[in-house]
Order: C-alpha cells, then structure tokens, then sequence
C-alpha cells in the first residue's frame, strides 16, 4: 500500500510513478492512454507527468492508496501490580498525554526484561504498519531495560521519532532494576542446574549485595 508519506512530490514522471506502483513505462502510457489516469506532457522536455492529485487518484483506481494519517502514541509500564494499584501506571500516562494530548495509548504492567508484552508488541504491530509518527516516554527503560538501540533503530526505519520526556528517575526505579537483575540471576541461576542450591543461593546474595550498595552510596550522596 502507498500512503501520503509515499508521495513527497507535486508530480511524477510515467516513469516514477512505474516504480511507485510496480508496472513498466508502456503499462503506465496504456492507462494514460484508456483514462486511468490523467497526465499533461511537458512542452519543453517533452515528458509526461500526472500532479499528485491526480496520482492519488489513478492509485485509489488500482487499490494501491492508503489514506490513513500516521498518529502519536506514548507507551508507559510499571514493573509490577502493586505500582500499578497506587496510581503509579495512571500518573505516567497522565504525565504523558499533557506531552501528547489524542495520543494512541499503550500500557504493561511487568519486567522491562519481558519481551511478550502486550502492549509493547501491539505497539511495534502499528509501527511495521506505519501508523505511528511520534512515540511518547518517560524514560528509555520504560521500553525495555536493555537493548534499547535496537528497538530505536527498529522505530527509526519505520519513520518513528521516540521523545523521552523526563530525566529524572521515577521514585521506584532503583526497586526495578534490583527486581531486573534478580530475574537474570534467577534465569542464568537455573541454567546452572548441576550447581547446589545452597552455592546458588550464595551467589544470588552476593548478586543482589552488589547491585543494591552503588545504589545505596548514590542516595548518600542525594
């Protein structure tokens, strides 16, 4: 399908408008020729063009036009149910759509770490159908907690700007990335089956010590 962010010309060649619907230059001057479309020859250069308006009505005649505009969204998630029940998901969005007012909205309520998110993969389906032109968040971990430039590369190549709104960290952040990182140790934890629990255990603890005390030292020094 060809939409409006297809057509960055006022007008088009017999040539260029081939390439655009994917037939040759004698089929495109066959259909000028029945009327399908309505093109005006240049009295210099001796080519033929069709206007845009025009084009877009020869495409509407083969079922190639997609008229839908491109809308914003914003995406928000909070790691876990509790957040969620005291309000924490709905300030987000709330906070958010003063950025984006009409805004498509999608939500999760679960791990950056997850990939079978709702909400996120119903927003990647509308960004491969290219139905979204600006992406609202509060924070880059709200999309995912690692691997980030590969979900902007992605939106990228699908004409999607992302806005991260805020700098400053959310109040439960330094509980997410804590809950994160002992969902990785309990994954890689578990590929180590022929480990005792007790050496698995010990090594999560020492894990979790390391993470929590920079994180302790950062709050000294607020």
């Amino acid at each position: 399908m060809i939409g409006p962010e297809d057509l960055r010309r006022e007008r088009y060649t017999t040539g260029q408008i081939g390439k655009l619907v994917g037939k040759n230059y004698h089929t495109i001057a066959f259909h000028k020729n029945k009327g399908m479309i309505n093109m005006v020859q240049d009295p210099v250069s001796g080519f033929w063009y069709a206007d845009k308006k025009d084009l877009i009505d020869y495409l509407k005649k083969l079922g190639l036009w997609n008229n839908s505009e491109k809308k914003n969204a914003i995406y928000a998630r909070v790691s876990s149910h509790d957040q969620k029940k005291h309000g924490d998901l709905d300030r987000q969005i709330g906070r958010l759509c003063q950025k984006a007012s009409g805004a498509m909205i999608f939500s999760d309520v679960g791990s950056g770490l997850n990939t079978e998110r709702k909400g996120l993969n119903k927003l990647i389906d509308e960004v491969i159908h290219n139905k979204i032109d600006v992406l609202y968040i509060t924070h880059k971990d709200r999309l995912t907690r690692f691997g980030y430039g590969y979900l902007e590369k992605f939106f990228t190549a699908h004409g999607v700007k992302i806005i991260v709104t805020e700098d400053k960290p959310d109040k439960n952040y330094q509980e997410e990335l804590v809950d994160d990182m002992m969902s990785l140790l309990a994954f890689f934890s578990g590929q180590m089956y022929g480990m005792r629990s007790s050496q698995r255990k010990k090594i999560a603890q020492q894990a979790k010590e390391a993470i929590e005390e920079p994180l302790k030292q950062e709050e000294t020094k607020d």
